[in-house]
């Protein structure tokens, strides 16, 4: 009855420890650590089924405790492949080769004189299989294992998916930040896109040029709290009490000397970027060299000013 408690209480801490984590390999070494916790094992696998290419990945494999880079293989006609094909769990003892053979199963790997795999099973969807060897003793694993390691399977195929989809999505997130980043490098402009905190997410080339820094120098810097780069993006004028979100909640055009610079002018365009639902979740803010634009409406301020000048001294002398 002990025992059975102790089982209990260790396949509690399972399934909480095992859904702490959605890095996908500190998951599967929770998995083992704590799968060795209420069986006994020499060896321990877990595989994964990719279904497209028809190949089994086995990202995590221990061997007396050692743990083993197992290359994928094509799906075949292994113990593996016939535990996903079946859904249900398969206990071998005494000669593996032998008890394979009459299922018409081809063992691959080191073989094993008891083996034990379970499906992980999600959704409906077979995601691959967890098993337990003994590679010295016969009928190590029985009914009560079997139980045991689909309980810890069941627990441990929610966990892997999720990670797996986290995995997909952190993929696909980094796929479209090296877009975006490639989309800024290619504008003229000078830009720089926000979180809600004001963090810099992404600045494109051409702002390490106009600012002189460097771009590992800014991501993931904050303008709250930093009067450089407050100074830098035109903001440095702002009242003790003001708040950089709040002054970024609209959209709004302002040119203003570049820092370090008296002849040197740069124009922001401070646009919110939306979400689905319309709420704000950044700001992009763009800067572009309008030196060129000012020193010609000077010129042209000059012109006007000399030519009223002129008309009126004329004007002076007749009167």
């Amino acid at each position: 009855l002990q025992a059975r408690v102790d089982e209990l209480r260790a396949l509690g801490t399972i399934g909480h420890e095992i859904n702490r984590f959605l890095d996908l390999e500190a998951l599967l070494e929770v998995i083992y650590s704590e799968t060795r916790r209420v069986i006994y094992c020499q060896g321990f696998f877990v595989a994964l089924l990719d279904r497209e290419q028809q190949m089994l990945h086995f990202p995590l494999a221990y061997e007396e405790g050692v743990r083993k880079d197992w290359t994928s293989r094509p799906y075949a006609k292994g113990l593996t492949e016939r535990v996903i094909e079946t859904r249900q769990a398969l206990l071998l003892g005494g000669d593996e080769k032998e008890a394979a053979a009459g299922l018409g199963i081809h063992p691959v790997g080191r073989p094993s004189r008891s083996w034990l795999g379970v499906p992980l099973i999600t959704n409906n969807e077979v995601l691959g299989v967890m098993a337990v060897q003994d590679f010295e003793r016969s009928d190590t694993f029985d009914r009560n294992h079997t139980d045991l390691l689909s309980t810890v399977a069941a627990s441990a195929a929610v966990a892997i998916h999720n990670a797996q989809l986290f995995r997909l999505a952190d993929k696909q997130l980094a796929a479209r930040l090296r877009q975006l980043q490639a989309v800024l490098d290619s504008a003229h402009e000078g830009m720089v896109l926000l979180d809600p905190e004001c963090q810099i997410m992404l600045a494109n080339r051409r702002i390490v040029d106009l600012w002189q820094m460097e771009l590992e120098d800014l991501i993931g810097r904050s303008l709250v709290g930093s009067p450089n780069l407050l100074q830098l993006a035109g903001l440095d004028n702002l009242a003790a009490d003001d708040r950089v979100p709040d002054l970024l909640a609209e959209s709004e055009r302002v040119v203003f000397p570049l820092a370090g610079s008296k002849d040197q002018f740069l124009e922001r365009i401070t646009s919110p970027v939306q979400g689905p639902d319309r709420e704000v979740i950044g700001w992009l803010l763009t800067f572009r060299d309008v030196t060129e634009d000012q020193r010609l409406n000077r010129l042209r301020e000059d012109l006007s000013q000399m030519m009223i000048h002129d008309l009126r001294s004329p004007l002076a002398s007749i009167g």
